[in-house]
């Protein structure tokens, strides 16, 4: 696990291949994804999404990133830097779990 960031009670990591399950609850919900183009379906589909941010991260050193408590690991979120078509040019953004 690559630490990214860290406060008093979050961690910024980079995503692991067992995050799966958390991005599902996260980019898989209806409402926290209605204005980035709808909730990704499909475990495959999440997969690919965290190979992708393994990828950007590896050849540009940054990406986005898990969002999770220091208390219980529990991802709640994801934020960070989105590569765009366009050479160099990111896109901040934050998805977090609906509670």
């Amino acid at each position: 696990m690559k630490v990214v960031e860290q406060t008093d009670r979050l961690i910024l990591r980079n995503f692991e291949i067992q995050d799966a399950a958390s991005l599902e609850a996260i980019w898989g919900d209806a409402e926290v994804m209605c204005y980035c183009g709808g909730a990704l379906q499909g475990h495959q589909r999440l997969l690919r999404s965290v190979q992708y941010y393994e990828t950007i991260d590896a050849i540009g050193g940054m990406s986005v990133y898990a969002v999770t408590l220091k208390e219980n690991q529990e991802m709640i979120g994801v934020c960070g830097f989105n590569a765009t078509e366009t050479p160099g040019v990111y896109e901040l953004i934050y998805h977090f779990l609906n509670f």
